[in-house]
């Protein structure tokens, strides 16, 4: 949904949609910082099952391998990326922010077993506070106009609860 919203005319909107579709496949099986490459794999198979073109299976490939860009490894430079990689992945980061992104933090920081915080020189992986300051950065790392526009919308509630967490916990 946000990669439709934000995404610029020129885009090609069958690779980017089967991206979106596929970019998470492997997630239940394999690391957050991983999973781009995994998923990349899994989906050639499903889409040249599905009679997908090689040059398009490529497309969607890059797309998907190219996504993962604040949690792993960095596969291509900015510089090098897509159009539909940058939407997808701008689209991925809306995800982690706002109001339901806070919720996933929360639940995926209970997931790993770390406390809600230790101080402010926390990072990520190792506190709640830590993992929601890193997402903050990422609302200063978006490609696209509309999704920098719509990272700045939801930056707000992350710096709430941050500001909140710190007065209650008198870091």
């Amino acid at each position: 949904h946000h990669a439709l919203k934000i995404a610029p005319e020129n885009v090609n909107r069958d690779v980017l949609i089967a991206a979106c579709l596929l970019h998470d496949i492997s997630c239940e099986k394999d690391t957050s910082k991983t999973h781009h490459i995994t998923s990349a794999k899994k989906a050639e198979s499903i889409l040249l099952k599905f009679g997908f073109s090689s040059t398009m299976v490529q497309e969607i490939n890059h797309v998907i391998i190219n996504h993962n860009r604040g949690f792993g490894e960095k596969i291509l430079p900015e510089s090098k990326l897509s159009i539909e990689a940058q939407v997808l992945c701008d689209a991925d980061r809306l995800d982690t922010l706002g109001a339901i992104g806070l919720i996933r933090m929360i639940l995926f920081s209970q997931k790993q077993g770390i406390p809600f915080f230790i101080s402010k020189k926390d990072r990520l992986d190792q506190t709640l506070y830590g993992n929601v300051k890193y997402l903050l950065e990422l609302t200063r790392e978006m490609f696209t106009e509309k999704g920098k526009r719509l990272a700045l919308e939801r930056r707000h509630v992350l710096e709430s609860f941050l500001a909140a967490l710190e007065k209650e916990g008198n870091l």
